[in-house]
C-alpha cells in the first residue's frame, strides 16, 4: 500500500514536471517567435525608411 503511494506520487510529480516543461519550451517558442516578428517588421521598416528618404533625396 505504502510502495503504492509512493509510486503514485512520483508518477504524479513527473507528469506535473513534463507538463511544466512541455509550457516553459513553448512559451520560449512564442517569446522567440514574437521579438523575430519584431525584428523583422523594425528591420523592414527601417530599410523601407531608408529606401524612401534616399528617393526623396534623390528626387
Amino acid at each position: 500500500m505504502i510502495n503504492c503511494k509512493i509510486q503514485c506520487s512520483s508518477f504524479y510529480l513527473h507528469n506535473i514536471f513534463i507538463f511544466w516543461l512541455e509550457i516553459t519550451i513553448i512559451t520560449k517558442h512564442l517569446l522567440h517567435y514574437e521579438i523575430g516578428t519584431y525584428l523583422l517588421h523594425y528591420e523592414i521598416g527601417t530599410y523601407l525608411l531608408r529606401q524612401g528618404l534616399t528617393a526623396f533625396l534623390i528626387l
